[in-house]
Order: structure tokens, then sequence, then C-alpha cells
């Protein structure tokens, strides 16, 4: 780390390095998909007064209440229009 700081970074130093890119389910290790397939999370949908709104939530292009909603904080659905 020290030459990175340094601004040192040399060709031979970079061919030791391993860089990969993860997104998703391919960023988890394998102790996370053995708690996965352990003990699944599983909600059920109830067709109620705010089924609209949590559909939008979970399968909505904008990724942000979804975020948010794993996280656990209180999501508000400002949309008007549905999905469904």
């Amino acid at each position: 780390m020290k030459n990175i700081k340094n601004g040192n970074l040399s060709r031979r130093n970079l061919n030791s390095w391993s860089i990969e890119y993860k997104k998703g389910l391919a960023a988890l290790e394998d102790a996370e998909y053995k708690e996965i397939i352990r003990s699944p999370r599983t909600f059920t949908l109830t067709k109620d007064n705010e089924f609209n709104n949590t559909l939008d939530i979970w399968f909505s292009k904008d990724s942000t209440p979804r975020k948010s909603k794993i996280l656990g904080h209180e999501v508000k659905t400002i949309n008007k229009k549905s999905l469904f």
C-alpha cells in the first residue's frame, strides 16, 4: 500500500495484483451462499391497499426504494403510476 500512496506503481507491481469486478449474486462469498440456502428469507405478499406500492418497491426499474427497504428503512412511494 505504501507504493500506491506515493504514486510509485511499476509494471512489475501491477502484475502481482488480481482485480475482479463482481456485481449482485456474483459478489457473494461461499459462506453467504450457504446462509442463503440454509436460511432463506421469504415474505408473503397480501393483495391489500399497499400491494401495488410493494410491487413497485421490489420490482420497478428504480433501485433506490428497493435498496432502502433492504437496509430496513421505511419507504414511501410517490410514484402514482404503478407497474401493475
